[in-house]
């Protein structure tokens, strides 16, 4: 009895350290290539103020010399502007990405009209008007020939 009480007392604390390395395993986590860029520039972001506010507290109690302040002052702002700038850029790209679209949508759109209300006004194989003179197909709205099939053969 003894000895079973040892055991039990030996495998809690194993499986308490190796269960979060196998619950780990199970889980897939993104890669790093497939974070976004802009959760990304977030952390940078993140990371720059955290350091910009960490060396103003530091500077001001006096653990940190005023040139090792102004030196990570500079490179926490550098940081922090380029990401600022990186942010501008990717929101250009996808005000840019969202007018392109927005124009050819529009495009689209008077494009669509004109050819829903024109309907076939010739025949497609002999660019006659009205009628086919060879076949004497109707070419008027609602009546058409399928291209694949022989002239004059419709689908209907």
């Amino acid at each position: 009895m003894l000895v079973l009480v040892a055991v039990l007392l030996a495998l809690l604390p194993a499986i308490a350290i190796i269960y979060p390395f196998v619950r780990g395993l199970g889980h897939d986590e993104l890669p790093e290539e497939e974070i976004s860029s802009k959760v990304e520039l977030g952390l940078r972001w993140d990371a720059a103020l955290a350091g910009l506010k960490s060396a103003e507290l530091d500077w001001s109690i006096g653990r940190l010399a005023e040139g090792d302040y102004r030196w990570l002052r500079q490179r926490y702002m550098t940081e922090a502007s380029v990401v600022m700038k990186a942010m501008e850029i990717e929101e250009e790209q996808q005000r840019d990405l969202l007018a392109s679209i927005e124009r050819e949508l529009e495009e689209a759109r008077v494009r669509a009209p004109e050819s829903e209300d024109a309907g076939p006004s010739t025949c497609p194989e002999c660019s006659s008007a009205v009628q086919c003179p060879e076949c004497g197909i109707s070419l008027t709205a609602g009546e058409t020939e399928d291209p694949d099939l022989p002239h004059g053969t419709s689908f209907e």
